[in-house]
C-alpha cells in the first residue's frame, strides 16, 4: 500500500473518540439500503445498543452517540477503533467500510494489534495534514498538497 494511503487510513483513527449525531446513522440502524432493514453487516450487539439510543425519528431530538464506546467520556486514544471494524462494530458506516478492501482490512488487523504502530503512523499522518496549504482567498478553491522528503 502506498504510504500515502497509509496515512489517510490512519487519520481515520481519530474516529477513535468524538461523537456523532444520530441523524448520522439512521439508515444504518433502520433502513439500510432503503429496504426497511438495519445493516446486515453491523454487529448485532451494537445495533441493539445504538437503536436504544437512537430512536426512530419523531421529533426534533437528535441525540449524539460516541464513534467509539470503548473511549466512552474520556475520550481515550487507542487502537481499539480498528478493533472495533474487525468485530463489524464500527458505528460510521464509512468506518466499516475499511474492512472490505483487502489492503484496508490488513492494516486494520495491523493497527488494531500494534498500538504503537498505529500510533506513530496517526501522528505522521496528522503531520501531513499540517503541510497542506490550503488557498482560502475569495475565489481560490485549489488545495495544494506538499509532499514530504
Amino acid at each position: 500500500m502506498h504510504p500515502y494511503h497509509i496515512s489517510y487510513f490512519s487519520s481515520s483513527g481519530a474516529h477513535s473518540f468524538g461523537r456523532t449525531h444520530c441523524r448520522y446513522i439512521h439508515d444504518r440502524l433502520y433502513n439500510f439500503s432503503g429496504n426497511g432493514e438495519p445493516d446486515p453487516d453491523l454487529s448485532p450487539s451494537l445495533l441493539s445498543d445504538l437503536q436504544k439510543q437512537c430512536k426512530p425519528a419523531k421529533g426534533i431530538s437528535d441525540p449524539m452517540v460516541f464513534l467509539n464506546p470503548d473511549s466512552g467520556d474520556g475520550y481515550k486514544f487507542s487502537n481499539s477503533y480498528y478493533k472495533r471494524i474487525l468485530d463489524k462494530k464500527a458505528v460510521l458506516g464509512i468506518d466499516q467500510d475499511l474492512s472490505y478492501g483487502n489492503d484496508t482490512a490488513d492494516i486494520s488487523d495491523e493497527f488494531a494489534g500494534d498500538f504503537e504502530y498505529f500510533r506513530r503512523m496517526f501522528a505522521l499522518a496528522i503531520s501531513r495534514m499540517g503541510n497542506l496549504g490550503v488557498m482560502t482567498g475569495r475565489n481560490q478553491t485549489k488545495l495544494q498538497v506538499y509532499k514530504q522528503g
